[in-house]
């Protein structure tokens, strides 16, 4: 009889203790994973020293990359513009010069009239002319330059000869630029046309030029608080996995739970059901609802940052509530402050986690348990505001799907 009553004792005691062993065992899950937070904390400091450099040199390289290909085009314009400019200020020379002589060069039907004219009357002078010079006849010569004197001295004949391919220099002249002033309007048209398109390309090459310039020669400081940014992310997802299975187990102990205080699950005595009830995938929801400013691995994002997208962007506004996408274990919130980046990542079943970045306010903490819907914080993404970090043009949620340690397009799993 004494038997039976101390091994009733002891069931007793067992059916006890065990509820406050398994919350001991789910305190001591949560102060793991605050430790853990601690220690990437401060290990990261560490860490990151190891990688300085790496993602920069990709920067600077693809930056010094796109100035020798700017500073390439730019050479190449600024030859081609100096040569159109030429063209065009010789031109409107010879529009000035054609005025002078009372010529209209928008006048097509007069300059081709003056330009026979003119043709004529120098065929004729240089018909006038040979004979003269066949004859060798001085009379006719004399006639010609409007002399009437006898024979003439050698100073004489000289100066009448440079007179006389003056004349004729004058005549040829004359008839090319009366050529010239036929098409000048045209030709005016179509330089000025041409200088005005290479101005806009000089320009926008010139902008191109100076966005990789101030990549290059951007401070110090920001660059290395984006790549410190971007290694830090991916560090503490790497880390995570190692967690995943043991987040697994307890998301599905909590569901179980939830399952046998409502009735709807009968486990043996003493224990749980191994999870075995519950489904293995994690089912994602939109953490908030807006239009998609940036995409997966969008291009435009990478130009501009220099790091690929890995997630997307959703431009809901400044402060708007961000809510969990999943059941699951926090497993890092970081608060960026005033000018560093603050995000939550959380570990769901089957392998799966999710990451809320730009936030302005977390209200969870590392190894709490959240469920789909609970808001864990604010938005942000505002330039300068608290959380925003480095890597950001404008208010809206980061958002990042990862499934078993690599990135999947957040749009594929999502309602």
């Amino acid at each position: 009889m004494r038997l039976e009553q101390r091994l009733l004792a002891v069931f007793i005691c067992v059916l006890v203790a065990l509820p406050f062993t398994t919350a001991l065992a789910l305190t001591e899950a949560d102060d793991r994973y605050k430790i853990q937070e601690d220690i990437l904390n401060a290990s990261f400091e560490v860490s990151v020293q190891s990688a300085e450099g790496i993602e920069m040199n990709n920067i600077k390289g693809d930056s010094k990359k796109d100035i020798n290909e700017t500073e390439v085009e730019l050479r190449r314009l600024a030859r081609e513009k100096r040569a159109i400019r030429l063209q065009l200020s010789s031109a409107l020379k010879n529009e000035k010069i054609i005025l002078e002589h009372g010529i209209d060069p928008h006048d097509s039907d007069a300059v081709l009239n003056i330009f026979e004219d003119e043709l004529q009357d120098s065929n004729g002078f240089l018909r006038s002319l040979y004979l003269a010079q066949e004859s060798q006849s001085v009379v006719a010569l004399q006639t010609m330059l409007g002399q009437i004197s006898g024979i003439d001295t050698l100073a004489e004949r000289t100066e009448k000869s440079i007179r006389l391919n003056a004349i004729l220099q004058s005549r040829k002249d004359l008839l090319s630029l009366l050529k010239v002033a036929h098409g000048l309007p045209d030709t005016l048209d179509t330089l000025r046309d041409q200088h005005e398109d290479l101005l806009v390309e000089y320009f926008v090459m010139q902008d191109k030029n100076d966005l990789a310039e101030q990549r290059l020669h951007s401070s110090a400081s920001k660059q290395n608080e984006i790549e410190r940014t971007v290694y830090e992310v991916q560090s503490r997802i790497s880390q995570m996995q190692s967690e995943l299975a043991r987040i697994d187990a307890r998301v599905r102990r909590r569901a179980e739970r939830v399952l046998i205080e409502k009735g709807l699950l009968s486990p043996k005595e003493g224990e749980y059901s191994g999870g075995k009830i519950v489904g293995s995938a994690a089912t994602i929801s939109w953490p908030a609802y807006a239009r998609i400013s940036a995409g997966y691995y969008d291009a435009g994002y990478q130009k501009f940052f220099g790091f690929p997208h890995k997630g997307i962007d959703i431009a809901v506004p400044q402060g708007s509530p961000v809510t969990v996408a999943a059941d699951g274990v926090v497993y890092a919130a970081r608060h960026g402050g005033a000018k560093g980046y603050s995000y939550v990542l959380i570990g769901h079943q089957g392998g799966t986690a999710t990451l809320y970045g730009h936030l302005s306010k977390i209200n969870v903490v590392a190894g709490q348990d959240v469920s789909r819907g609970q808001m864990l914080g604010l938005s942000g993404g505002t330039p300068g505001t608290v959380g925003a970090g480095p890597m950001t043009t404008g208010a809206h949620l980061h958002f990042e799907v990862i499934q078993n340690g690599k990135h999947i397009n957040p749009i594929s799993v999502l309602p």
